[in-house]
């Protein structure tokens, strides 16, 4: 695998380029949200009995810390009364604030 010379790349193609990671991206970010929502699906047929998470990742091929982590997002967003997808924008914000804020900014 060669290394790109970020220099010598044309606009059109750097434009493409992004185009492409940004669709791909935002695939990755569908199928999160559909794997999630399965196993907040998957969680509840199982009546939440011990080894329900274990269960629900085993079915989904994930780890049981992705099942824990929806979970957390499916309990937080009913406790708030607010949308799950409002819970994962709410976190991706507040984690890139933290972040800047660790790095000392402050805006």
């Amino acid at each position: 695998m060669s290394a790109t010379n970020w220099g010598k790349t044309d606009y059109i193609s750097a434009i493409k380029r992004a185009g492409g990671r940004k669709a791909w991206n935002a695939r990755r970010m569908r199928v999160g949200r559909l794997k999630r929502l399965r196993a907040i699906a998957i969680f509840m047929e199982l009546g939440g009995k011990h080894g329900a998470q274990a269960e629900a990742a085993r079915r989904l091929g994930v780890h049981r810390s992705f099942v824990c982590r929806a979970l957390a997002m499916w309990f937080e967003s009913q406790r708030k009364e607010i949308p799950l997808e409002t819970i994962e924008e709410y976190r991706t914000i507040t984690y890139r604030l933290d972040k800047r804020q660790s790095r000392g900014r402050n805006w």
